[in-house]
């Protein structure tokens, strides 16, 4: 991913023109993809002794100019750099990409609807491996997506994939695991160069491809034959991933194949008296006439306001719903796979019934149990809250989980 130009001189210029070597000892330079244009990074020039020894970011607004045929000059900060290379095909190289960075931004579809400041935290977030790694333990997704791959074999075998926003790659490994051709992981956060290494250790580079950059920004060297992604955020929009994910289909080939391809959005009224009070004692705050001699009973009406127009993303005990959805899912489109059980279909149950992913629910006489293991048994009147939740978490997964046509 990265480009590496060897046996560059770096030198600091002075005021009056004059250079000094910034370094005694011989450098590279490398240029890898940042979320907000280039990272180019100095390196030492010994196998042993590689250690990167300067780094700094190329954007739009970067301050820099080609010099001649092998030249570059940067100004960062208070000190102005001078890169010689070592031939006019490796300054053109360079110059190359400065320039589509400065210039390519303008017109990005990502840019014009999305502000730096947002795009820089967003892409900060995905770039830690400790996020990552929530993401991938959450068994439910994970199983769910490789269980929707490998049961549609003939949708990836010998294809062509495009994984839109990667992350670690994981997807990118399930298609490939599925007999994917080749496969283009494209991740915008820095998360690329770990997937990227995962894809080395795994032994998979003539499969994989990481493609650093945003969907709307890079450009692959064929259309597609299957997208995939995990585009859901909270409140299915959240995010906007989701719109990402829609125009990668500018690379997928006619009558090509999309994972997920539909999602469901289930809502239910909700009453919770301690959340309220919660919120409501917050805003209470601006309600005292004497604070530190000051009188903020003025704000509280705004702060009620604020407080309450603010979105809560929780996990809540299922009795706190006002409304319970027990009806038959809406009709799905022709050649989707979307059959549930229903709440009925739960009390029905027999005891030696079991569920898909291993998990066994037994129900005799209105007692219930919830074995999370074989040899493992919880009763219901113990834990009844936490029954109920796993019974309704099946259910809904059930329902809008991703089926084996690769829906949602």
């Amino acid at each position: 991913m990265a480009n590496t130009f060897r046996a560059v001189t770096v030198s600091t210029v002075s005021g009056e023109g004059a250079l000094t070597a910034r370094f005694n000892f011989p450098t590279n330079v490398n240029v890898d993809y940042d979320p907000q244009g280039l990272s180019v990074k100095v390196i030492r020039a010994d196998p042993v002794l590689a250690q990167e020894v300067l780094e700094f970011p190329v954007h739009s607004q970067s301050e820099c100019s080609r010099v001649a045929g092998q030249s570059y000059i940067f100004t960062i900060d208070n000190e102005t750099l001078f890169f010689k290379f070592a031939s006019d095909a490796d300054c053109q190289a360079f110059h190359l990409l400065v320039s589509k960075t400065k210039a390519g931004r303008s017109s990005s579809v990502f840019t014009v609807r999305t502000e730096d400041s947002s795009a820089m935290q967003y892409f900060q977030f995905y770039g830690y491996l400790s996020q990552q790694q929530n993401m991938m333990q959450d068994y439910v997704r994970t199983s769910t997506y490789q269980r929707a791959i490998l049961s549609n074999i003939n949708d990836f075998k010998n294809k062509v994939v495009l994984d839109v926003g990667a992350g670690s790659g994981i997807l990118s490994f399930f298609a490939a695991q599925a007999g994917a051709r080749k496969v283009y992981a494209v991740e915008a956060s820095n998360m690329a160069h770990h997937a990227q290494a995962l894809v080395r250790a795994n032994g998979l580079h003539d499969r994989i491809t990481v493609v650093a950059g945003k969907i709307e920004e890079i450009e692959l060297p064929e259309s597609v034959d299957v997208i995939i992604s995990e585009p859901m955020g909270y409140m299915l929009y959240n995010e906007r991933m989701l719109e990402t994910y829609l125009h990668a289909k500018k690379w997928l080939k006619p009558n090509g194949n999309m994972y997920p391809t539909r999602g469901d959005l289930h809502i239910a009224p909700f009453t919770d008296d301690a959340l309220f009070m919660e919120q409501y004692n917050k805003a209470n705050f601006w309600y005292q006439t004497c604070f530190h001699g000051v009188d903020l009973s003025a704000l509280r009406t705004a702060a009620m306001k604020e407080y309450f127009r603010q979105p809560i993303v929780d996990t809540f005990d299922i009795r706190i719903c006002m409304a319970r959805y027990t009806g038959a899912p809406a009709a799905p489109p022709p050649g989707v796979n979307s059959s549930s059980p229903s709440e009925t279909y739960w009390n029905s149950i027999e005891s030696t019934a079991s569920l898909s992913n291993g998990q066994g629910v037994m129900l005799t006489d209105a007692t219930q149990q919830y074995c999370s293991t074989p040899d493992q048994t919880i009763a219901y009147g113990t834990h009844p809250n936490m029954i109920k939740t796993v019974m309704l978490q099946e259910e809904f997964i059930k329902r809008i989980g991703i089926s084996q046509n690769g829906d949602i």
